[in-house]
């Protein structure tokens, strides 16, 4: 797969750049040249090329800063994916893999010379659990649909949280993917049930005899200034395991925050979270909401306000971080009540594995993207 200057003959008012990491530990190759987000980057590249667009897709090592140029690759239904010189993107999307890639010195840079060039750059980084949490905390939409939340501080803190409400969710305030978080429930007999995922997919079940084990517990897994405390909330389950729902808020061709759709996703029993990796299933929203609101007619309103709390919080974090975003997704859960509770937001959404949202998803991307080449400047 050669090089091919493309710079000349390609159009910077036509042209969509993805800003991307390695985020796969299988090595890449001409066929699957961003392994577990190849077939992301196709579909977007099809979809564009509809919209008389062009998608390319670099490292942010890739910039030709004397040149403003980019070494990229471009797909096309022909010839597959592409090696080309194209000029430097008027519109980039974001998609550094993950934490660890963001933060390297050589990628925070890259960023800060595309906004100081004048390039529209959107989803700024991964967010910041707790930082989440106090702006959405102080937007009276938001706040009564928020588990309470501390950051914690010493072992007391903690305990105090679990005599408080019984059940806690403690979670890295930088972390992704599940990985680190642990729920801690009050048993009979002074007890304490932990469930911890691991950095792996696997749960340990830990069972603490009597508030001082709790503290040293604590002290082992739980970093002051570093660790969210979230109020464990009396969910709805359905045959008696846990379930939440996954949405996710896009800008759309006007700009403007618009919903994309949700699913429902199943804890595996024993486990502490819902993610799929760690054997969650997937629900229909329909089905999710079922368990809860018997009427069609009640599931339909419930999707309106689902949709409209996704929205109103999507608006609120964009003006508190102050950098554009296309996308979030959120964790929502539903209690007995038919009470939505926002339990994350994240700035970076995995692909949806139903089909249906993947392919809006994509168009509304594509969407903004052409919105954004529009703007003067």
């Amino acid at each position: 797969m050669g090089l091919t200057d493309a710079s000349a003959n390609m159009s910077v008012e036509q042209l969509f750049g993805i800003m991307a990491t390695q985020g796969s530990p299988r090595p890449p190759t001409a066929q699957d040249p961003y392994p577990g987000r190849t077939a992301t980057f196709r579909q977007i590249s099809i979809i564009a090329a509809q919209r008389g667009l062009t998608v390319c897709i670099f490292h942010p090592s890739g910039i030709d800063r004397r040149h403003n140029r980019v070494r990229a690759l471009c797909y096309t239904s022909g010839r597959g994916w592409v090696k080309q010189i194209c000029p430097l993107p008027k519109v980039i999307y974001n998609r550094v893999a993950n934490r660890r890639a963001e933060s390297r010195r050589r990628v925070r840079e890259t960023l800060s010379w595309l906004r100081q060039q004048g390039v529209l750059v959107f989803n700024p980084g991964f967010l910041d659990k707790w930082e989440v949490y106090r702006c959405l905390q102080d937007s009276p939409l938001v706040s009564a649909h928020l588990p309470e939340t501390k950051l914690y501080a010493e072992p007391q803190q903690l305990l105090q949280m679990l005599r408080t409400w019984g059940m806690v969710y403690c979670k890295p305030r930088r972390g992704s993917l599940g990985n680190g978080i642990a729920q801690l429930r009050l048993a009979a007999g002074r007890k304490v049930e932990v469930l911890q995922n691991s950095y792996q997919p696997v749960t340990q079940r830990t069972t603490l005899a009597g508030l001082d084990a709790v503290a040293a517990w604590a002290r082992r897994h739980l970093k002051p200034g570093e660790t969210c405390v979230q109020q464990g909330v009396a969910l709805a389950t359905m045959r008696g395991r846990r379930f939440d729902i996954r949405a996710i808020v896009q800008k759309d061709a006007a700009g403007e925050w618009c919903y994309t759709g949700a699913a429902g996703r199943q804890a595996a029993a024993g486990q502490a979270t819902t993610h799929v990796p760690r054997g969650g299933s997937h629900l229909s929203l329909d089905t999710a909401l079922r368990a809860v609101f018997h009427t069609r007619e009640q599931r339909e309103e419930a999707q309106q306000a689902l949709a409209e709390l996704c929205q109103t919080a999507a608006q609120v974090l964009e003006a508190d971080i102050g950098n554009m975003c296309g996308e979030f997704s959120l964790d929502v859960a539903l209690d007995s009540a038919g009470h939505f509770w926002i339990l994350e937001m994240n700035a970076k959404p995995f692909k949806f594995d139903e089909p249906h949202i993947c392919r809006l998803a994509y168009r509304r991307l594509v969407d903004f993207a052409a919105y954004l080449l529009q703007q003067p400047g």
